[in-house]
């Protein structure tokens, strides 16, 4: 927020707490504000249409993780006036009432309406509403894709509004959003959630068939990257470290490498076939797990056939357990006996399964390789100690297995 508009509260004020005294963030319904902020967006898209015409800028941002701590919502006089009136027509739909858990036929107040989330609901309404306008604004003069990024919430507690963001674009309030702010186009969770059931469940609430999934923010250590396997089976299309461009500021040139190591190797591997990921991903071909924090196999079904998934740091014959939970596994189906099979510091066991039960198989062949323009080139055969003892496992850098299995 600029100087000027922080000098002049009356102008543009900041919101106003139930105790009556201003809280650091600006009121979302002071349409000064709003037209200041909405004119210079529409500047910066103005400049991108003209400096840009290749189009390498391929979305933008539009606010930064938008909502207010310290306050579930705005108090001032203004706030109380609208939340005091009836609930906008655009929310009443039945489609948003039935997500939001409440009656298709209700009508009345935000509290009559809402009951005890009014206030949450208002304040996400009246956040939505400001930046939807100065998105709107922007893409006016430049369409390209907006996004706005959301600090999460604890997705499996419902934990109160008073204890994160209120009013961003949070799980529970996206059909609010979606309603509120028409002008953006997707909703981004920022993950900074390592435990793997909350991230999970984060991943799988932000994939919407209205809201393709993006992850702009998220750590940058092996705990985080074990997610963009995730992202990538979802059919998402984006995945972003943050603070990986930290230069040595806060640590030294040894453990910044050593940080990201685990997501630049990820890039490496994906980069060759990214075209590839997009459509087997958009196709629905790609399953993945991340290893739980307790270490524990998992299995992926493949209709005829079942791959288990053990996590480990050695491979052939001796079996470690990871010291943290970042391995990771990711099988792309191109075929009933046909995979890609890709992962860190896991190995792969398959079983017959459906059809294949009972059934003696072994493996047809086991290529690893690597992607080049759309095709898979063979790097090396995978024979004997490779592919005995449990099946094929990955190390700390990531592989691209080309595998087949027979039946005999």
């Amino acid at each position: 927020m600029p100087e000027w508009m922080k000098r002049d509260a009356g102008k543009y004020p900041n919101i106003t707490g139930r105790d009556g005294r201003p809280v650091d963030s600006p009121s979302p319904h002071t349409q000064s504000a709003m037209e200041a902020d909405a004119n210079a967006f529409a500047a910066v898209m103005g400049y991108l249409k003209q400096a840009d015409p290749q189009h390498t800028v391929l979305m933008v941002q539009v606010e930064n993780e938008s909502g207010s701590w310290n306050s579930v919502r705005d108090y001032s006089a203004a706030a109380q006036k609208l939340i005091e009136g009836n609930v906008p027509e655009e929310l009443l739909k039945p489609e948003i009432l039935k997500e939001l858990n409440r009656p298709v036929d209700s009508r009345g107040t935000w509290q009559e309406v809402f009951g005890k989330d009014a206030d949450e609901y208002f304040h996400a309404w009246s956040v939505a509403r400001y930046v939807g306008y100065v998105a709107a604004s922007g893409k006016a003069v430049n369409p390209l894709p907006l996004y706005v990024n959301a600090a999460i919430r604890d997705p499996l507690s419902n934990p109160p509004a008073s204890t994160y963001e209120s009013g961003g674009s949070t799980d529970n309030v996206i059909p609010i959003w979606k309603a509120a702010a028409p002008a953006v186009d997707l909703l981004a969770p920022d993950i900074y959630l390592s435990d793997s059931e909350r991230a999970l469940k984060v991943i799988e609430l932000y994939d919407r068939t209205d809201n393709p999934l993006f992850v702009p923010e998220t750590g940058s250590s092996g705990e985080y990257a074990r997610y963009l396997y995730t992202v990538l089976a979802h059919g998402g299309i984006g995945f972003s470290p943050f603070g990986i461009d930290d230069n040595g500021r806060v640590e030294g040139e040894a453990e910044t490498a050593a940080r990201l190591t685990p997501i630049a190797q990820e890039y490496a591997m994906a980069g060759p076939m990214m075209r590839e990921l997009a459509k087997w991903g958009f196709d629905g071909k790609i399953k993945a797990v991340v290893e739980r924090e307790d270490h524990a196999e998992q299995t992926i079904d493949l209709g005829v056939w079942q791959a288990v998934v053990s996590f480990s740091a050695t491979g052939g014959r001796t079996v470690q357990a990871n010291a943290k939970p970042i391995g990771k596994a990711m099988v792309v189906q191109l075929g009933e006996n046909e995979f890609i099979l890709i992962g860190t510091l896991c190995r792969f066991t398959f079983r017959p399964a459906g059809a294949n039960t009972g059934k003696a198989w072994q493996y047809l062949k086991v290529e690893e390789g690597q992607y080049e323009n759309g095709k898979f080139k063979l790097l090396r055969i995978r024979n004997g100690d490779e592919t005995d003892w449990g099946g094929p496992s990955f190390g700390t850098i990531p592989a691209v297995l080309h595998t087949t299995l027979i039946t005999r």
